[in-house]
């Protein structure tokens, strides 16, 4: 999408940095990064919200697990694969074999 962009306006510059594959790889893991600090902690409370009882705890563990990891909310991977899909729609090439 970001190539279209850069195109559309002429930034030969930009055009030429967003044309390499590492380039637009490494600002990808940046996007997805900052997304997940960004939008985080907003997406850990919805998600404890939504599961008020959280993570089942097994009672045959430690004591430390049963009073500390009460309420711990789960599929929090949810947040990190979305954060990877959106960065790699963002920076991927659609006009690239790879890409398909």
């Amino acid at each position: 999408v970001i190539i279209y962009l850069v195109n559309y306006l002429d930034l030969n510059l930009i055009s030429n940095l967003v044309s390499y594959l590492t380039v637009r790889t490494g600002l990808s893991l940046m996007t997805s990064f900052l997304l997940i600090i960004i939008f985080g902690p907003f997406f850990i409370r919805k998600l404890g919200a939504l599961q008020a009882e959280g993570q089942p705890i097994r009672l045959d563990g430690p004591q430390s697990h049963i009073i500390a990891k009460k309420g711990t909310p789960t599929m929090g991977g949810i947040i990190i694969l979305l954060s990877i899909i959106i960065s790699t729609v963002f920076w991927c090439n659609p006009n690239s074999p790879i890409t398909w």
